[in-house]
């Protein structure tokens, strides 16, 4: 009889990158970058060290590409808060958007950006990355508060620049929090009070102030009628 010839593996079965990049992204936000075996990355992407080398590079290429897919959620809920009237809707809408991202069933509570740098230790790479994109989005932030009227309309003593440090504090502080287990309720209750030195009659007042300058009156009057010159008589 003659053997049976060994068959020759076939190609690599295909894979969605994007669903494979989402579950890492999941593994290096709940273990952090260190914490975050090959192992544990090919297991939950369902492919093999090879597949994951041949499409994404090595570790620290895989969580780059991991932190750019979380950046571009993160914009989309930037996006979500775009249509705020004022300064002040803008503000909550964001910080409550953020408490319903942080807190959302299906995946890691809490921010990736904080999570991956701190759990189970962290690398000076894994540092470097996510806080240069923390500090993007405040610098985004700032950008956005500096726009239009909304200078005026930020409370007194406060810049947009210094106004984002704060607002981003917030969040990182209700991202750690989500991580610890507090429920969405409880952070909507934090950002009612970190918003309470802020009470919306006085930003609608502010704004009202701003449509009422002198300079916006002046400019809202019809010039006087000239009066004609009397004839002699």
């Amino acid at each position: 009889m003659q053997k049976a010839k060994p068959r020759r593996p076939g190609p690599p079965k295909a894979f969605d990158a994007d669903v494979a990049l989402k579950a890492a992204m999941f593994v290096f936000w709940r273990k952090g970058f260190d914490g975050a075996t090959l192992s544990d990355l090919t297991r939950a992407m369902g492919i093999n060290r090879p597949s994951l080398y041949a499409t994404f590079g090595d570790k620290e290429s895989l969580f780059s590409q991991a932190i750019n897919r979380y950046g571009e959620q993160g914009q989309a809920v930037l996006g979500k808060c775009e249509f705020a009237v004022t300064a002040r809707q803008f503000v909550e809408k964001l910080l409550r958007t953020q408490v319903g991202f942080y807190t959302e069933p299906g995946q890691p509570p809490g921010c990736f950006f904080i999570q991956g740098a701190i759990a189970s230790g962290a690398s000076k790479f894994a540092q470097e990355t996510t806080r240069e994109r923390r500090i993007f989005n405040e610098q985004a932030l700032a950008a956005r508060l500096s726009r239009g009227d909304w200078p005026e309309q930020i409370p007194t003593g406060f810049t947009p620049k210094e106004l984002a440090a704060y607002i981003a504090s917030i969040a990182n502080g209700m991202a750690i929090r989500a991580a610890d287990g507090a429920s969405r309720h409880d952070l909507y209750r934090v950002v009612e009070l970190a918003l309470a030195f802020w009470p919306e009659h006085a930003a609608a007042a502010s704004r009202k102030r701003k449509e009422r300058t002198p300079a916006s009156r002046a400019s809202s009057k019809q010039p006087p009628a000239r009066k004609r010159p009397r004839k002699p008589q």
